[in-house]
């Protein structure tokens, strides 16, 4: 976690100079995410159902529907097996449903919300169904938004920060880290404090 102005990707630069080159970024389509250099990217299929939710209220597309119901057959495939290979005749027939998707034409004028989502997934077609090869990366970025929450009651609710933002930052990143890792936390800063090592395990 870190304190910056704005979200741009200068800032994100600013703290990872060379990107995440052995990680899967998982985020919600915004655009410094989307061109931060990454092994790979997964965009958050949370925030996808929320708009597609959005869509059907306010137009009401038939490609809405099939949107989310190709989400929910990638979802049992999920439960299914952790980690598939792309020679798996499931997803093959997974992935060629999304690309007839991707390919059927809209009406922009009728249908003008659910034309910036299909041009957005065209875009960036690589990233929709990431999370059903690899294990360990999720198809939803709700642990982000979890980890950021803490930081935003503060901002929010508490009165903002006057000072100590990025103390404040290091200590939640250290916490997090440890909480995610199962490390105990009182312990785990005691020998932070005293320069003892802790192992977690890669």
């Amino acid at each position: 976690i870190a304190c910056e102005a704005t979200r741009r990707k200068d800032e994100i630069y600013k703290h990872f100079p060379h990107g995440f080159p052995n990680a899967i970024m998982v985020s919600d389509r915004y655009a410094a995410h989307l061109s931060t250099p990454s092994k790979g990217y997964q965009i958050c299929w949370a925030h996808l159902m929320r708009l597609a939710n959005y869509l059907i209220e306010a137009e009401n597309n038939e490609w809405i529907h099939k949107l989310i119901k190709l989400y929910r057959k990638a979802k049992k495939l999920e439960k299914q097996k952790a980690e598939w290979k792309r020679e798996d005749k499931a997803v093959k027939n997974i992935e060629e449903k999304l690309n007839h998707l991707l390919l059927e034409e809209l009406d922009e004028k009728a249908f003008p919300e659910t034309t910036i989502l299909y041009n957005s997934l065209n875009i960036n077609r690589s990233a929709i169904l990431t999370f059903l090869y690899h294990e360990d990366v999720p198809s939803h970025n709700n642990a982000s938004e979890q980890a950021i929450r803490n930081a935003k009651v503060k901002m929010k609710i508490s009165g903002q920060f006057k000072s100590g933002q990025n103390y404040y930052a290091i200590m939640r990143s250290i916490i997090d880290t440890l909480t995610k890792n199962d490390k105990p936390i009182l312990d785990s800063l005691f020998k932070i404090e005293k320069s003892k090592d802790i192992s977690f395990g890669f």
